[in-house]
C-alpha cells in the first residue's frame, strides 16, 4: 500500500471515530455542559484571568504569567501556520457557526493547543495542583470540541503534539529570554517586568 492511500485510510478512520464520539440527541443539561467545556478554552475567558493574575500576583505569578503568555503566543503562531498549510476543513455541523466562519480549518485544534500548553508549562513551572487541574481541563476541552463536532480526534491530538513540542522547547530557553527581557525593561524603559 502506498503512503497516499495509507493516509486516506487513516483520515477515513479518524472521521468515522470522531463521528461516533459526537453527541446526537442527549439531555439538554449534558449538551450544555459540553458546550461550556468547548468554550472554556476560548481566549476571551482566560486572557483576563492572566492579566488579573499578573496585576495582583507576587513575583512568582508575574514571572509565571509572562512565561505562559510568551509560550501561548509561540504555540499560536506554530498552530496557525500548520492550519494554513494543512488546510483541513472542519467536520460538517451546525454548532459553532461563528467558529466555522471565522476559522474554517480544523487541524490542529487551537483550543487543544492552548489548553495543553498551559498544562505542559504549569507542569514545569508549578504549582503542581494547578498542573493537575490544567491536564484534566485540557483533556475535557479537547474531548468536548470533538463531541460538539467542531474538530476531529486527530485535530486535538495534533494540538496536544504542538503543545508538547513548543512547550518543551520554550521551557528549555525561557529563563534566558526572561532575563534578557527583564534587563531590557529595566535599562531602557526603567520599568520592572515583575
Amino acid at each position: 500500500m502506498d503512503i497516499k492511500s495509507e493516509l486516506k485510510s487513516i483520515v477515513r478512520k479518524d472521521k468515522r471515530l470522531s463521528h461516533a464520539v459526537r453527541i446526537g440527541s442527549v439531555p439538554p443539561a449534558l449538551r450544555k455542559a459540553f458546550e461550556i467545556l468547548a468554550h472554556s478554552g476560548d481566549s476571551k475567558f482566560w486572557w483576563p484571568v492572566l492579566v488579573l493574575l499578573w496585576v495582583l500576583g507576587n513575583i512568582f505569578w508575574r514571572q509565571w504569567v509572562v512565561t505562559v503568555v510568551i509560550g501561548l503566543a509561540l504555540a499560536a503562531a506554530v498552530q496557525w501556520v500548520i492550519k494554513r498549510v494543512v488546510d483541513r476543513d472542519r467536520p460538517m455541523g451546525l454548532w459553532g457557526r461563528k467558529t466555522r466562519r471565522r476559522d474554517p480549518q480544523s487541524f490542529p485544534s487551537g483550543h487543544a493547543t492552548r489548553t495543553f500548553l498551559l498544562a505542559v508549562l504549569t507542569t514545569s513551572l508549578g504549582p503542581a495542583w494547578l498542573a493537575v487541574l490544567f491536564w484534566i481541563w485540557a483533556l475535557l476541552v479537547s474531548l468536548s470540541r470533538v463531541v460538539m463536532g467542531v474538530h476531529y480526534l486527530s485535530d486535538v491530538i495534533g494540538g496536544l503534539l504542538v503543545a508538547l513540542i513548543v512547550g518543551t522547547i520554550w521551557l528549555h530557553v525561557h529563563e534566558g529570554v526572561l532575563q534578557a527581557m527583564l534587563s531590557f525593561f529595566l535599562r531602557v524603559l526603567h520599568v520592572p517586568l515583575w
